[in-house]
């Protein structure tokens, strides 16, 4: 998950993309900035509706953004039209969420690997049949599945389908949006192996979405949580998880389980708790604050009230940023 290379394959500058107009505008993605380092993987996690998806869209242009720019490879990919966009694109692939809607139920496994390759590649009958049988059996699938259809495979193998379709045209970026929340807890590590797996063989960058931020930890290099829009904390993974700064992420830490029944009840005395869901949202200042259990402390010891006032986003140690008025109190003192 390591790469010797520090160029960054993928830089998101200040991406806003935003839904209806006026009083009904839906600010889904709020002047997000992210860095991700060839041969990487960053994990973006958040819970569901903060705008993770939304993101994953508007760096594949699938989405339209109102502002920001959008670096792939040294390349400017917001400003590429038609032809150049397409020859572009090939350079980044999206592995989703469900592995059987994301599948053509129409078309065997042997199609659904090679339709990258007909539309996009050059190759011969017998060469794009050669690489899809390669490919099959680098994401561990024996060779008769490609004849099968994908209601004929279990949900892991279904993804390790839409695996090997991704990984066609040779991209150097994979986007895994919740690419396995749809499936069982022992598959789910299964294909995360595989994926740090084809990672090392191919020199892979990865952009993983999810909402478990204990997977997250495990797979990525750097983590990034986003909150209705915003990116309130980024660094890296086991520093994060170790040491969170922002009290959202501390919330998501402290909702993970621990094995050990006798830790746990010790664990959620001193547990960081939030209220209600993400639809409970502050109109200005900082979108966490209707819901953290911190803003009394703020507005008592530091005479600021959140849901007025937005945080800015601050450097806490070396590589590690988060936006929340007490992190900023700290770092001044």
């Amino acid at each position: 998950m390591t790469s010797n290379s520090t160029d960054n394959i993928l830089s998101i500058k200040d991406i806003r993309v935003t839904f209806g107009d006026g009083a009904n505008e839906n600010k889904a993605v709020d002047g997000v900035s992210l860095n991700i380092e060839r041969g990487t993987t960053l994990g973006l996690v958040g819970e569901s509706g903060c705008g993770k998806s939304t993101l994953a869209r508007a760096v594949i242009r699938t989405q339209n953004i109102r502002s920001g720019q959008i670096l792939f490879d040294g390349q400017d990919f917001g400003s590429l039209r038609g032809d150049a966009l397409r020859r572009a694109r090939r350079g980044i692939q999206m592995v989703f969420q469900d592995p059987y809607s994301s599948l053509n139920p129409r078309m065997a496994v042997r199609d659904i690997i090679a339709d990258p390759l007909r539309n996009n590649s050059d190759l011969s009958r017998g060469e794009m049949a050669a690489k899809v049988e390669k490919l099959l059996d680098q994401v561990g699938l024996p060779a008769r599945a490609l004849n099968a259809y994908p209601h004929e495979l279990s949900g892991g193998q279904r993804q390790r389908v839409g695996i090997a379709r991704a990984l066609a045209l040779d991209p150097a970026l994979v986007i895994c949006d919740e690419a396995i929340s749809a499936l069982d807890v022992s598959i789910q590590a299964q294909i995360v192996n595989l994926l740090q797996d084809l990672q090392d063989e191919f020199n892979l960058t990865y952009l993983f979405i999810a909402h478990d931020i204990a997977v997250v930890r495990h797979f990525s290099d750097r983590i990034a949580v986003m909150y209705l829009g915003k990116i309130v904390e980024e660094g890296p993974a086991l520093e994060l998880c170790s040491s969170p700064e922002h009290p959202y992420t501390q919330a998501l830490i402290s909702a993970v389980p621990v094995p050990d029944p006798r830790l746990e009840r010790e664990r959620r005395k001193t547990a960081t708790l939030i209220k209600g869901d993400i639809s409970i949202r502050a109109e200005e200042g900082c979108k966490f604050a209707p819901r953290c259990q911190m803003r009394e402390k703020v507005k008592q010891e530091l005479a600021i009230d959140c849901a007025a006032t937005e945080p800015r986003s601050g450097i806490v140690r070396p590589g590690h940023t988060s936006a929340c008025h007490l992190m900023a109190a700290q770092v001044e003192a």
